[in-house]
């Protein structure tokens, strides 16, 4: 399981995004995720499941990231 990234968030952020990502929601739960770096099929590779199981997610979903550098 992965979750998807979208290509102009890659693009716009290629020369700032790391391998690995910290995400806070907005109730401050954090999240760490590695992040694959290919502009071609941007993907989150690792950690995507702690956030499907923590929110009860199946199925596919949309998630609205912001880049805060």
């Amino acid at each position: 399981m992965f979750g998807e990234v979208s290509k102009p968030f890659a693009v716009r952020w290629k020369d700032q995004l790391d391998h690995h990502w910290n995400l806070i929601e907005r109730h401050g739960n954090l999240y760490d995720v590695v992040y694959n770096k290919d502009l071609t099929s941007p993907t989150i590779l690792h950690g995507w499941i702690t956030l499907r199981t923590f929110y009860g997610l199946e199925g596919d979903h949309y998630v609205t990231l912001a880049y805060y550098g």
